[in-house]
């Protein structure tokens, strides 16, 4: 407890110390959850995944390394902020007991902030279609529109890692009227589902090889 005694200078610092470290504390679950996780599983997954009446889904988690991320980085020449190492889940997506695909979150920095993206691959483990669980960007709309998210569906992380090429972003935002400024959105979006793809691969290959037809 602060004595009364103590002068009002000191008492004010030892109040902004206890607000600072309570502030801190209070951030990191929201943070942590942020970069790995979906929220409402079973609404998302049923808006991902329209084409299954009732779908069913098991979640796998796994310990996401430094030393893994340096491998991914190394192989595909993805960058992980730290703040994607730790514990993260995917969700596999079945109809009745036939395997449909997973449901997996990724943070990326976007024009506005960081936008979460959900992204949903096919029993083939190719780009089935994302959502945004997070996201202030202007050019949200237009990015959800079904002529925009046509055009990543059934790609590979290959075929995904094109599209980020300088003169493929600006073809397409040319493409679809887009301001050079939408172009931080459409880098998260290409990033998340080819960390997505190359991580269920690298980190869920063994728990997913069963399940796949």
């Amino acid at each position: 407890m602060i004595s009364m005694k103590t002068s009002p200078s000191k008492f004010i610092r030892s109040i902004c110390f206890f607000a600072s470290v309570w502030l801190l504390a209070s951030s990191l679950p929201a943070q942590a959850q942020a970069f790995c996780s979906i929220r409402q599983p079973y609404a998302v997954i049923q808006s991902l995944f329209p084409d299954i009446d009732k779908p069913v889904y098991r979640s796998f988690m796994r310990d996401f390394s430094k030393e893994s991320a340096e491998k991914l980085r190394q192989r595909h020449q993805l960058e992980f902020d730290i703040r994607e190492l730790g514990t993260h889940d995917i969700y596999a997506v079945f109809d009745q007991k036939t395997f449909r695909g997973v449901a997996h979150s990724r943070t990326e920095q976007a024009d506005y902030g960081l936008a979460e993206v959900i992204v949903a691959t096919d029993e083939n483990l190719k780009l089935k279609d994302f959502s945004f669980q997070r996201c202030r960007s202007r050019y949200r709309k237009q990015f959800e529109s079904e002529s925009i998210r046509s055009v990543f569906r059934g790609k590979t992380s290959v075929e995904l890692s094109a599209m980020l090429q300088p003169e493929a972003v600006d073809r397409f935002l040319a493409t679809y009227g887009l301001e050079p400024r939408a172009e931080p959105l459409l880098r998260a979006i290409l990033v998340s589902s080819i960390k997505t793809l190359v991580l269920i691969e690298s980190e869920w290959g063994e728990d997913l090889a069963p399940l796949k037809p």
